[in-house]
């Protein structure tokens, strides 16, 4: 199905028969087929949780792996938001509902979903809550993926259960990510959403082991890519429901983000602020590329140039000749000190810019940001590039990123549900399909 189903939308809708399709599109079929096989039950986990099957596992990790056993049936929630918004800009429309009914099922009451879920087991749930997390992000993530799901199904009616369902499950979210919102005008934080609950650090210990170290409860911080998250998310279901409400939290959150986040000398946001009123000033790639689109849905034209500019600039990186784009800028990979040293001992200094490292899933961001600004072509060849490396596995499936060794705690190399449901979507908008609402675009009411 998925293999006529990619043919007919190629040449039915963009080439027309006889037309040579470009050679990055050859390969979408696989990773479509890849994308699919990772819905549980499978060969991998074969007997699911009843109230956790159709999600997917995010990571396709070797046995031979010593992570195998923590992570092999692992969903984690942006993930399968991710995988569902791919499924639509592939006319996929049942399995992406399939999906996103399999999510609704695991709304906690305050309107939340944990970070990740096992699939084969009870982890995690009420009565167990040990090394869980909570994240604003994830949550606006999949609240998204629902608005996306509805705004663009060529059929669905909001008289139809499902539609209901949908709708109702995007609301709870909603709510929590609304109760984030730091309303206290003297607060540092004010019109930002918190980060959600649960933190793990790192440690190193007396037997100079690397250690994660849960901490529970709510977080402190703000993230200005969770805000960019809520934004989005928040901005589609005030188009969608014509409630106001969310219309005007969108746009506190985006005029907090402007004025507590944005450095104009930096030409993009701040990674966040902590909750005495700190700025976190680290430089990451998604508070550039992310950003970009940010300002472009809300007219921020010149911000958004600025901001794309800055992400080529000075995150641009290669792999082994493959370019791409790193997560960070002028830190440590590892931000302790202490944890750099453990896994870089020849080179306790190590920082991103002199690694040769791409992140995939960031570098999308980036080429998704470009889109927006009218660099097609751009796209294309970037891509096309790509396709020399990820695209000669017939089975599908991207890695997290490219890199010589993986980077324990932080980037695998394994094969992941989101690299290569970012490749979907991209392929997609650029060749696939007209969307309704086109992926991380203005909201327009219906």
């Amino acid at each position: 199905m998925a293999l006529r189903l990619v043919c007919s939308t190629l040449c039915g809708f963009i080439l027309g028969a006889g037309c040579t399709h470009p050679k990055v599109y050859h390969s979408l079929p696989h990773h479509l087929r890849w994308l699919s096989d990772r819905m549980v039950p499978n060969k991998i986990v074969d007997a699911p949780l009843p109230a956790r099957r159709h999600l997917l596992l995010s990571y396709e990790v070797p046995q031979t792996e010593s992570a195998y056993p923590y992570i092999y049936s692992k969903s984690f929630i942006y993930d399968d938001a991710m995988a569902a918004i791919a499924f639509c800009t592939a006319a996929e429309w049942d399995k992406a509902q399939q999906l996103l009914l399999s999510l609704s099922r695991l709304i906690r009451d305050n309107g939340s979903f944990w970070f990740n879920y096992s699939t084969n087991t009870d982890w995690p749930s009420e009565k167990d809550q040990e090394s869980t997390l909570v994240r604003t992000g994830a949550l606006a993530w999949t609240g998204y993926a629902y608005c996306f799901f509805l705004e663009n199904h060529p059929s669905l009616k909001p008289e139809d259960r499902a539609y209901a369902q949908c709708i109702t499950a995007a609301k709870n979210i909603a709510v929590y990510i609304q109760n984030t919102l730091v309303s206290n005008s003297t607060d540092p934080l004010y019109g930002l959403v918190r980060g959600g609950e649960g933190e793990i650090n790192l440690a190193v210990s007396e037997s100079s082991e690397v250690t994660e170290v849960w901490k529970p409860g709510p977080v402190t911080w703000a993230s200005a890519e969770h805000n960019i998250d809520a934004h989005l998310f928040l901005s589609h279901l005030a188009a969608l429901t014509g409630d106001i409400t969310y219309k005007r939290t969108a746009e506190t959150i985006s005029q907090a983000c402007m004025a507590t986040l944005y450095s104009s000398e930096h030409g993009q946001f701040f990674r966040g602020i902590k909750g005495p009123g700190n700025i976190d000033s680290v430089l990451a790639l998604d508070c550039a590329s992310w950003a970009s689109l940010f300002f472009q849905s809300i007219g921020e034209k010149q911000k958004a140039k600025t901001c794309l500019e800055t992400a080529k600039r000075l995150y641009a990186n290669s792999y082994h000749g493959l370019n791409g784009y790193r997560p960070y800028a002028g830190i440590l990979v590892y931000e302790k000190p202490e944890i750099n040293t453990h896994f870089f001992p020849d080179k306790p200094t190590q920082k991103w810019e002199t690694l040769p490292f791409i992140w995939l899933e960031g570098s999308y961001g980036v080429f998704m940001a470009q889109l927006a600004a009218g660099n097609r072509a751009a796209v294309c060849r970037e891509l096309e590039n790509w396709s020399r490396v990820f695209d000669t596995d017939t089975l599908g499936g991207l890695p997290y990123s490219a890199a010589d060794t993986p980077l324990p705690y932080q980037f695998t190399t394994w094969k992941s549900v989101a690299s290569t449901a970012w490749h979907i979507i991209l392929i997609n908008m650029l060749y696939g399909p007209e969307m309704k609402q086109p992926f991380f675009s203005a909201a327009h009411d219906r």
